[in-house]
């Protein structure tokens, strides 16, 4: 062939000699090679041509008795659509080649494919690289024998020229198998088949305009009809063009009315006659459509009769508007189906329904941008219902129909109760109850209900607020941006969300983890200005004498214009002095700085800066904002990385870090061992004391370091391979000794079971992949999983596919394997590094995590036990006879002496005594403090002075205030906390006042985590299957108990135990069930934020706020209940029916009683 090609200057065709060319068949070959740019070859169809075989794909077709080749080809050509589609590789049994494609690329490869299968497919490859293309002539038919060609082939050399190619051409040898797969030329095929399978040549002109009118848009008036037989096992759906919806449903009314002898049965025939004008759009008999359109004006079963589609809900009335509009020419997205959807259910609307529908189609068929407005009307339209969760259809479902009323649930119910809203209770006999008591809410088991005219005048108070709001961002603007010197108060707003911040100080909330070191949670959308004031009669010499005065003012001397609750911890106090803005969050002692929320108050969020780069002497310094400060790498001029860490001070600018990274570079080290200087040559090369820095792109600084630790790794990955020929058989020999088998199989049996799993999802998506290996790695494979471990297994593979696009490919769907969920980490050399680099790692770490698996269970046993020490603190039995014990001697450099003050807050307020020598004089000055004076929360604290320091280096904290006794606060100085003297006086405080609360979270929290574990693991014990269908992680679900059981919601947790207690479970379990219902009913829910507030002594008016507004509240609910109903009907129809609704709640209440079914309680 390559002789002939050589010889020739023109374009070449290559014919093998088992064929039989057909009329014309060269000038369309050459016509179709010239049809589009770019072209190398031309292929045209065959009944033995694999990719370009005809009617059936990769098969060897015979020709229909009764024709010959020619009539056949005739055929061929008469029904093709000229369409000339690209194809990944030619064939050689007739190979047109275009002259420039043989210039350009050379011949046939002859030294490696000889006589043999294959030197057309590289060539093919090779045009496809070069960016040329291969087209199939679909009007030319030639025949093919396609057993003279190669008559001695072997399987052997099919094979081995097939991995030459696989190897040679990856990413083309994968679009070949695609293209194999999902054949993208079957329309071709299939119309070839159609005229020829039969004598009788369709006419496929005329079946594509019948397809056509069926799939031209539905009008709004058309009716359009549902035929179906039982079963829906044949079915016809048809339009009606000329005739009303009243007209058609009387005509079906009447057809279905007839009996046998006066029409026969053909009811197409008897529509047209009564002058309907019908076009089909669908037929399960007939070959059109072949999936039944899911819409309809009427459906007429022969079997159930006629349903009208009014009949059905109003989301499956949207649907059917939605895919009506569609038909033909779909146009929505998902997000537009999905609020459409949820639009018709929530307000419950058919016609308001199909005109968004309408109005939305309608924009994105003419390509309009006022789609996003309609979107935006209707989400408005539900977002001003008064309760997300539930719509007016659910409600009119549940058989409550009044359309004056709207829908809640019982949460959001209670919500608005609690903000002295009118709630109704509804029941599913149409009648409702006036709410007086939260209680009957709690109780009630069905829907609750709003008034539209009280949610009405509900929505407006919110919108004056929202004016008011907008009012208050003036007074900001002239607070941060006035001439003259300001201050203002920032309160939380009235939100129970925001009820964990009130009050608490930022040592609390850190270590309530509320909020970091940055205090990044402390935000100023939380806040609100309650009060802005003159500087100038409170401003200090100093900002710290400022803020004091601010302080005192707020709390002794109330301006009179002041309405808001006194000065307060979680407070923040914004100076305005001389053009410059800052905020002060008032905290436990003293005032804390909040640089990040004045920026973010002057919407200067942008400002804030979180990566810097430098350039000093010889080295570059990367730095960036993390979660304990700021992130650092110190590089030398070749960008390898030297050094780094993490400055933990997250309080200060990313600026100021940097300088103290370059400050600390600059010293010269000293060496414990020498007790001399000396400079660190490798670490500060050419930096001195007079070095200067100089600001450089971050990122382009970071991008060259990742390619400089890129090209390590690289170089790391080929050394350790050559060092470390057998860790990938080492690692699977150590998994097979401590593997536990899943339902008896083996880490072997499930590395095949991925690796067929992955290559599936690779085939099926046609992505650039080669599986390299498949290994079992994480805790399973060294036995130290828990319970609910994954099973990770890690696959190596090559080709041009990301990890991250693998990785989220393969977990699309999850794959479970004996009930355990399979994490699948793909790899490449490139990114992550090779089996034989990675796998060392995961070693380590499994070796780390063993380890530390010991260490926490020596620590589980400490926790344990210092519980039970500390549970006997509290026993008055065990406190006695500890006071009977000879107390312990301090050291004598430590001297401990107690304080009394009669406002523990601040101790100039009211009497103060300090150096008190012992607890006993330290209670009999508290127990004398006047209560009425009430200067604040009195107290009696702990100082610890150490002989030779100054006084101010004294270690202090209360031990009690108000109604605690706070072992919590002395946990942050544990020195001065383990003292004998302290401990002592702990336990004779705790004996001398019963009545307060000793807070020890420390030893609360390991009670809790251990409890929610014992009920995690019982759940887990009465219903395995169950837990692991609902639960995916377990250490969150101990988590989510334990969080029940710290904010007193312990009751569905009881429940739980009780019900399974009443089920009946073995022995053993019943047993631990009972134990924990002891111990759950420890806990009760958390006070009220009111009672909380009554240990702040705030005042408003000379009175208490928190008493104020619970007096207040009192009256309002004593008003409300003498009021007579505004509707009578209520009252009425409760009289009515009062009997009947108590029975109804007996017989409730008495069935919820047996039906509590819980797979997995929490």
């Amino acid at each position: 062939m390559n002789i002939g090609m050589q010889y020739s200057h023109h374009d070449v065709v290559l014919l093998n000699s088992d064929t039989e060319v057909t009329r014309n068949w060269l000038s369309k070959i050459q016509n179709c090679a010239y049809s589009k740019p770019a072209v190398a070859t031309v292929t045209p169809l065959s009944n033995n041509a694999t990719l370009a075989s005809v009617p059936v794909f990769l098969a060897e077709n015979t020709i229909p008795p009764g024709l010959s080749v020619e009539e056949y080809a005739d055929i061929v050509e008469k029904c093709s659509m000229n369409l000339f589609p690209d194809i990944p590789t030619a064939h050689g049994f007739c190979m047109y080649i275009k002259r420039e494609a043989i210039d350009d690329l050379g011949l046939f490869d002859e030294e490696t494919f000889g006589k043999g299968y294959g030197e057309e497919n590289d060539f093919s490859y090779r045009c496809l690289q070069a960016g040329y293309r291969h087209l199939l002539c679909d009007n030319t038919y030639i025949y093919h024998k396609g057993t003279q060609s190669f008559t001695q082939e072997k399987t052997n050399l099919i094979n081995s020229h097939l991995q030459i190619l696989k190897e040679r051409y990856p990413v083309c040898f994968a679009n070949t198998e695609a293209f194999v797969q999902q054949n993208p030329i079957s329309e071709i095929q299939l119309n070839v088949r159609y005229n020829t399978d039969t004598d009788e040549l369709i006419d496929m002109k005329e079946r594509k305009a019948v397809y056509d009118k069926a799939m031209e848009p539905i009008n709004a008036d058309d009716v359009v009809v549902k035929f179906a037989s039982i079963f829906e096992s044949e079915w016809e759906v048809l339009k009606i063009t000329n005739m009303l919806r009243d007209d058609v449903r009387k005509m079906l009314k009447d057809m279905a009315s007839l009996d046998e002898k006066e029409w026969d049965g053909n009811y197409l025939s008897y529509m047209e006659k009564q002058g309907a004008e019908i076009t089909l759009l669908a037929s399960s008999s007939k070959e059109l459509n072949g999936n039944m359109p899911d819409f309809w004006d009427y459906e007429y079963d022969f079997d159930a009769g006629l349903t009208d589609v009014e009949e059905l809900s109003v989301m499956q009335h949207a649907e059917h508007i939605i895919n009506r509009l569609e038909h033909g020419q779909p146009a929505f997205s998902d997000d537009e189906r999905n609020l459409i959807v949820n639009y018709a259910y929530k307000l419950s609307n058919v016609e308001k329904t199909r005109e968004l529908a309408e109005h939305i189609y309608a924009q994105e068929v003419d390509g309009n941008q006022d789609v996003a407005l309609a979107m935006f009307d209707a989400q408005a339209e539900i977002d001003a219902l008064p309760d997300s969760m539930v719509g007016i259809s659910e409600m009119q479902e549940y058989g409550y129909t009044w359309n004056e009323m709207f829908p809640l649930t019982q949460e959001r119910a209670i919500e608005l109760f609690d903000h002295d809203l009118s709630v109704y209770l509804l029941h599913t006999d149409g009648s409702e109850t006036t709410v007086s008591d939260r209680k009957q809410i709690t109780e009630h088991d069905g829907m609750c209900g709003i008034e539209k005219g009280d949610w009405l005048n509900e929505r407006k108070l919110q919108m004056m607020q929202e004016e008011l709001s907008e009012s208050d961002s003036n007074r900001e603007a002239q607070l941060l941006y006035g001439n003259t010197d300001k201050y203002g108060i920032y309160q939380l707003k009235d939100d129970p969300e925001l009820d964990k911040f009130r009050f608490e100080g930022t040592e609390s909330l850190k270590r309530m983890r509320i909020t970091k070191d940055n205090f990044d949670a402390v935000l100023p959308e939380n806040y609100k200005l309650v009060y802005m004031g003159e500087l100038t009669e409170l401003q200090g010499q100093t900002q710290s004498e400022t803020l004091e005065a601010i302080y005192t003012k707020f709390n002794i001397d109330h301006p009179a214009d002041y309405k808001a609750h006194s000065l307060s911890v979680s407070d923040i106090v914004v100076l305005h002095e001389d053009g410059e803005n800052s905020a002060h969050f008032v905290d436990s002692f003293g005032f804390t700085e909040l640089p990040k929320f004045m920026l973010t108050l002057e919407g200067k969020e942008n400002e804030i800066q979180t990566e810097l780069a430098v350039h000093i002497a010889d080295r570059y310094i990367l730095m960036h904002e993390c979660d304990e400060g700021y992130d650092y790498s110190i590089l030398n001029e070749q960008y390898h990385l030297l050094d780094g860490g993490v400055y933990d001070n997250p309080d200060i600018t990313i600026q100021r870090a940097m300088d103290m990274v370059i400050a600390d570079l600059k010293e010269p080290r000293f060496s414990s061992v020498t007790e001399q200087y000396y400079r660190d040559e490798y670490l500060q090369g050419e930096v001195y004391a007079g070095s200067e820095a100089e600001i450089v792109d971050f990122v382009e600084l970071s991008e060259k370091a990742e390619e400089v630790e890129q090209a390590d790794l690289e170089a790391k990955q080929a050394e350790f391979r050559e060092n470390n020929p057998d860790v990938v058989a080492d690692f699977r020999a150590k998994t097979e000794e401590l593997f536990h088998s899943l339902d008896g199989q083996s880490a072997d049996d499930i590395e095949k079971t991925v690796y067929a799993y992955v290559q599936s999802q690779i085939d099926e998506y046609g992505l650039d992949a080669q599986i390299v290996d498949v290994v079992v790695s994480g805790s399973r494979c060294r036995g130290i999983e828990q319970e609910n471990s994954d099973l990770d297994v890690v696959v190596e593979y090559t080709g041009s596919t990301r990890e991250d696009d693998l990785f989220n490919m393969l977990h699309e769907d999850s794959i479970y394997i004996a009930g355990i969920q399979v994490d699948i980490n793909p790899i490449t050399e490139s990114r992550t590094g090779t089996l034989e680099t990675y796998l060392p790692e995961v070693e380590t770490y499994l070796q780390e995590k063993a380890q530390q698996e010991q260490i926490n269970n020596q620590l589980v046993t400490q926790g344990r036990e210092l519980v039970q020490e500390q549970n006997a603190l509290v026993s008055e039995e065990k406190v006695l006879s500890e006071l009977e014990k000879e107390p312990v001697i301090e050291p004598e450099t430590v001297h401990i002496t107690f304080t009394v003050a009669e406002c523990g807050e601040f101790h100039n307020m009211g009497e103060y005594h300090e150096g008190i020598e012992t607890i006993e004089e330290a209670m009999k000055l508290y127990n004398a403090i006047d209560p009425s004076r009430m200067h604040g929360i009195p107290s009696i604290g702990v100082n610890m002075h150490i002989e030779g320091t100054e006084e101010w280096e004294d270690e202090q904290a209360d031990i009690v205030s108000g109604k605690r006794i706070d072992v919590d606060f002395l946990n942050y100085t544990p020195e001065l906390r383990d003292t004998p003297k302290v401990q002592d006086a702990l336990k004779k405080l705790i004996a001398a006042f019963p009545e307060k609360e000793v807070t020890d979270r420390e030893t609360k929290e390991q009670k809790i985590q251990a409890l929610a574990a014992e009920l995690d693991k019982l759940s887990y014990e009465i219903d395995t299957y169950g837990y692991r269908d609902s639960v995916s992680d377990r250490e969150s679900q101990i988590q989510m108990i334990a969080d029940d059981i710290r904010t007193g919601n312990v009751k569905p947790l009881s429940i739980f135990l009780q019900a399974s207690i009443d089920e009946g479970i073995d022995e053993d379990s019943e047993r631990q069930a009972k134990e924990l219902l002891v111990k759950l009913a420890e806990y009760k829910p958390l006070a009220k934020i009111e009672e909380l507030e009554e240990q702040n002594y705030n005042m408003i008016d000379e009175r208490l706020n928190n008493g104020v507004e619970k007096f207040n509240r009192e009256e309002e609910k004593k008003e409300q209940a003498e009021k007579p109903q505004v509707r009578t009907s209520l009252k009425e129809r409760l009289a009515a029916k009062q009997k009947e609704v108590a029975q109804g709640k007996k017989d409730s209440k008495e069935q919820n009683k047996n039906m509590v079914v819980i797979r997995c309680p929490f």
